[in-house]
């Protein structure tokens, strides 16, 4: 998690720095990844909730299952500074279901928040 943070601090700063002048493709999609990114924050932070509700005693490494999410959905929301994988998957509690539904809800709001451009 801290080097997918440090990923994104790169990111900023490059952007900052004057690095993507004149590349607005290449702007707009740093900026979606930087938005699903956030949105799968979220959808981690109900996922730890919701698991913490419904057994208040479970062991829920939250940690885990927000990399879960961006693991899974590394490809299929071109996260692509995000590490490719992780070691401890089982952990998470973040079932398939559960990713179908945050890839679903990365990409609708991606589609309420930057339109066809």
């Amino acid at each position: 998690m801290v080097w997918n943070g440090m990923q994104t601090a790169r990111l900023n700063a490059d952007v900052e720095d004057g690095l993507y002048d004149g590349r607005l493709g290449e702007l707009l999609q740093n900026d979606r990844v930087l938005f699903r990114l956030e949105a799968l924050d979220g959808i981690a932070r109900e996922r730890v909730n919701s698991l913490r509700r419904a057994d208040p005693d479970a062991d829920v490494d939250e940690i885990e299952v927000y990399l879960a999410y961006q693991a899974q959905l590394r490809d299929a929301l071109e996260l692509r500074h995000n590490a490719p994988d992780m070691r401890f998957m089982n952990v998470s509690q973040v079932t398939e279901a559960d990713v179908a539904r945050a890839e679903a809800s990365a990409r609708d709001g991606k589609r309420r928040n930057f339109g066809t451009i």
